[in-house]
């Protein structure tokens, strides 16, 4: 029997590390932009005269929609794999992302 080194296992590893902390970075930033009312609550106050009830319904409102997706999601993905779904959903967007822009 040969013996595999155990550099290469190790730079594997590393490189998978890196590489969720980087998804993990970027999702952290996507939902910060996309998914908190918290940074614009101030804004929507003065400006607009929204109560923090109100403010809290938006948000509650707002983030809804994220939980029932995140679940269904992932009962796709228990059901199909992540493969056919990560293909399923980039032959889904990609299209709509990198296709002709309609306008604002």
């Amino acid at each position: 029997m040969h013996h595999v080194p155990a550099v290469s296992t190790t730079i594997t590893d590393r490189m998978g590390w890196t590489a969720m902390a980087l998804v993990a970075l970027a999702m952290y930033g996507n939902f910060y932009v996309y998914d908190s009312i918290a940074p614009v609550a101030e804004m929507l106050s003065s400006q607009l005269g929204y109560s923090d009830t109100q403010i809290g319904t938006l948000n509650a409102i707002y983030s809804i929609p994220n939980v029932v997706l995140v679940l269904a999601g992932g009962i796709l993905v228990d059901r199909f794999g992540i493969g056919r779904m990560a293909a399923i959903t980039a032959g889904w967007r990609c299209p709509r992302i990198m296709g002709p822009q309609e306008p604002m």
